[in-house]
């Protein structure tokens, strides 16, 4: 019975990890010195960038299209003359001061889908809008062994963007000191099977997942590593392990988290708010925390999400799926401003904004200049030259 108990835990804590191969893989031209990390933070469900980041420029049409959903002066933060950030993400504005934050206006694609699922997966594969990718646009790495044997740790829902060919993928559903305690009971077993692929497979996994929770549980458990209060959100968690292992030294090159609601058809603005303050703050943190241990120089995190929405205001208070999107990407080596056109508002009644940027150029760019992987191209015709990073070495 005790031994059917153990072979259940097992099967369940598979089933949180995206994709945990036996051979590891990492981003290669990173040195152990300086590890550079991506924080992938998904705002599941369309964020309405509009309301995140106004566009000032245009105003009067955004008051148009939205009469009872326009922020009011004493609802937004104005960046400069022709943005103004929503009040609840006011925490960020030192980034933006210090020059560490940039917005990518106008994210998106050709033939647009509006289903979140589909429209998902397209961000995640970095694929056309008819094309189904195989694997994540995070998952072709080089062949460089890490410390930990980790090409990526999902905390919380969605492993899409780094799942496949091979890649090592820890994914926790919650925190993943909850995880890993469960993995370190696990007992490292021999092979009495050695015909027999599925139990090797199986026998392979479990042993890997008890090796890695050796290595981690304990850099888990010295939360002193950690000067910087978080809040107390599961976002705020997240991050707060985030930042615990990065401090540790764990060369883990990209990690996601996520922040779900944000399909807001109905009475926005309450939820809009409560939602962009649980993310500015958990974000405002994690920057402290990086700035505070010497970090942030080797940090990007970058927001993305399904789609926007519609620039028109629907009956209930809330707004429908769209398409073109602003995007926030913040590190020590970001070059802070604005990046893009963004799209001109619709006269037209319900009409969607178009893209100004494809969002793989974003992608190509944070694998050419972050990662400095060249050769890692993620489709034909699609350059990484968007002007992002500043003074990188």
């Amino acid at each position: 019975m005790a031994a059917e108990m153990k072979r259940r835990e097992l099967l369940r804590l598979m089933s949180m990890i995206g994709a945990f191969g036996v051979v590891p893989m990492s981003w290669g031209g990173v040195t152990a010195a300086r590890n550079k990390v991506l924080v992938l933070l998904e705002l599941n469900g369309g964020n309405d960038s509009l309301n995140t980041f106004v566009p000032l420029t245009q105003f009067d049409q955004y008051k148009v299209l939205r009469p009872k959903l326009h922020l009011q002066a004493d609802e937004r933060v104005k960046l400069d003359d022709e943005f103004a950030l929503h009040n609840a993400l006011s925490g960020l504005m030192p980034a933006w001061q210090d020059q560490d934050m940039a917005l990518v206006h106008g994210l998106g694609y050709e033939q647009p889908n509006l289903s979140h699922f589909r429209s998902i997966e397209i961000w995640d594969t970095a694929s056309k809008s008819d094309e189904y990718g195989e694997h994540g646009w995070l998952a072709s790495g080089a062949t460089k062994k890490t410390k930990y044997g980790i090409d990526a740790l999902v905390l919380g829902r969605n492993a899409g963007p780094v799942t496949g060919l091979g890649n090592t993928v820890l994914q926790a559903q919650g925190l993943l000191k909850g995880f890993v305690a469960k993995g370190r009971q696990l007992e490292f077993k021999k092979n009495s099977a050695p015909h027999n692929a599925a139990y090797a497979h199986l026998l392979a996994t479990q042993n890997t997942l008890s090796a890695v929770a050796k290595d981690l549980l304990p850099i888990l458990r010295n939360t002193s590593a950690v000067k910087t209060p978080f809040p107390d959100t599961q976002l705020g968690k997240q991050l707060a392990e985030v930042a615990l292992l990065i401090n540790s030294g764990v060369d883990i090159p990209v990690y996601k988290v996520a922040l779900s609601g944000f399909d807001t058809h109905r009475n926005q603005k309450a939820v809009h708010q409560r939602l962009l303050g649980v993310m500015g703050a958990a974000v405002s943190a994690f920057r402290q925390e990086m700035i505070r241990a010497g970090k942030w120089d080797d940090v990007v995190l970058m927001t993305y999400s399904e789609f926007g929405r519609r620039p028109k205001m629907n009956g209930s208070g809330g707004t429908d799926h769209g398409t073109a999107a602003t995007h926030l990407v913040m590190g020590g080596k970001v070059k802070s401003g604005h990046i893009g056109e963004h799209p001109l508002l619709p006269v037209k009644d319900n009409a969607n904004m178009q893209f100004t940027t494809d969002f793989r150029m974003l992608y190509q760019t944070i694998i050419d200049q972050w990662f400095e992987q060249p050769d890692v191209r993620l489709a034909d015709g699609v350059e990484g030259k968007l002007p992002l990073f500043d003074k990188l070495s």
